[in-house]
């Protein structure tokens, strides 16, 4: 049941989270008015195709830990460290692989930024050991150390980029440099609190590989695909429009995001807490949270909707006109969207990741075949519609799986 408690830290998760998002409100302001909608496009690529990558290849590890962890606590931190080792390797694989092909997928753009692409590569392996890192602290309820590093990060971001406007050496590549390095200290400091608070030997942490392989080669797919359904959308995009459309794309993005701040929260706290409880107590904590954060949405929306042009106006200026309408589409995306990964959050936590692989396998499908269909002859305008389009289906499915959908025969009761 949602208590005292729980509603104290999804409130201290929701400030921080709303923190994060003003400050990269703030971030993409700075840089629309710096950059201009072109470069701006050229850094919203370099940014994307580097958290894609990460992202899409976590394989499951951070939901896999949380799950085993608190289900057997006392083999906590071989599974540390068993994910630690494994995410180290996929992310070495994956960095190499993708100066590979950064080359190939960025052959329209100049040769200067695909070069800059290639020496950025290695930072795939850390947005990627970052994810699985903060799981750690996710698993320990360290709600504060998550709020203070979801903050510090992009707060040292927003100050580089104050200085490089200042000193007049912002450009595409200066600015991504600062989206991106300033995670290496947030990084070094999860580093020192595992090796600080969890010891273990390698005849442990190679037992606990078949345990934290067994969940994950399950919840994989949900990495992969969650990633190639929500970034589709950036893929189809960057070879069909010109950098200054895109530029307007990821404004309206970024600019929509704001009003799935809660989920945000929601999601940090609810596989923690509700992983190894009975199906009763998911759901019921599950649902409460989705309809609140369902209402917030609905309101949102209708904010959106009325006057969304002018914030767009405001905060932008009249450069940015054409993302007026994107942004209104975008945000019924999100409302969508934020509510079916609530709903994720408890079938993770009952053990029916297959579940969860499944619906996003199924919105991708979705995603990649309405934007074939839409994004030639629409623009963005396609890509947000069919974007809207597989949420409203992702959480369709997902409120029917946890409510009457069959359970798994490892799903805990």
């Amino acid at each position: 049941m949602l208590n005292s408690i729980s509603v104290k830290t999804i409130s201290k998760l929701f400030l921080s989270n709303a923190g994060v998002l003003i400050i990269n409100l703030l971030t993409g302001i700075i840089t629309a008015r710096a950059l201009g909608s072109e470069q701006r496009g050229e850094q919203s690529t370099a940014i994307f195709w580097i958290y894609f990558i990460a992202l899409s290849t976590t394989f499951g590890l951070p939901s896999s830990l949380i799950y085993n962890s608190k289900k057997d606590a006392s083999g906590e931190s071989d599974y540390i460290y068993a994910c630690i080792a494994s995410n180290v390797v996929l992310g070495a694989i994956f960095s190499v692989l993708a100066a590979q092909i950064f080359p190939i997928m960025l052959k329209t753009q100049r040769p200067e930024f695909v070069s800059f692409m290639i020496l950025m590569s290695p930072f795939v392996a850390i947005e990627s050991f970052r994810v699985t890192a903060m799981s750690v602290l996710q698993l320990k309820e360290e709600f504060n150390k998550i709020s203070l590093i979801k903050i510090f990060t992009p707060l040292l971001s927003l100050a580089v980029l104050i200085v490089l406007v200042y000193m007049e050496v912002i450009d595409t590549f200066t600015s991504t440099l600062a989206m991106l390095v300033p995670g290496i200290i947030s990084i070094a400091y999860m580093i020192k609190y595992i090796v600080s608070n969890f010891r273990t030997n390698i005849k442990d942490v190679i037992g606990a590989f078949s345990q934290i392989s067994a969940y994950a080669s399950r919840a994989a797919p949900i990495d992969m695909f969650s990633m190639l359904s929500t970034q589709a959308d950036r893929l189809f995009l960057v070879g069909l429009v010109s950098p200054q459309t895109f530029g307007y794309y990821m404004v309206a993005l970024s600019s929509s995001r704001v009003f799935g701040v809660f989920s945000v929260a929601i999601n940090t706290y609810l596989l923690p807490k509700v992983s190894g409880q009975n199906v009763e107590v998911v759901r019921s904590l599950t649902f409460r949270l989705f309809f609140i954060n369902l209402f917030l949405g609905a309101i949102s929306i209708i904010f959106v909707f009325i006057a969304g042009g002018e914030l767009i106006y405001l905060v932008y200026g009249e450069d940015f006109a054409g993302a007026v309408a994107i942004f209104k589409l975008l945000t019924l995306e999100i409302a969508l969207s934020s509510s079916s990964s609530i709903i994720f959050q408890a079938l993770l936590a009952l053990n029916r990741p297959q579940t969860v692989s499944k619906i996003q396998i199924i919105a991708t499908f979705i995603t990649i075949t309405a934007m074939l269909l839409t994004v030639k002859k629409f623009g963005v305008l396609g890509a947000a519609g069919s974007y809207a389009t597989s949420s409203a289906l992702a959480l369709a499915l997902g409120v029917y799986y946890l409510y009457n959908g069959s359970r798994s025969k490892n799903e805990r009761r």
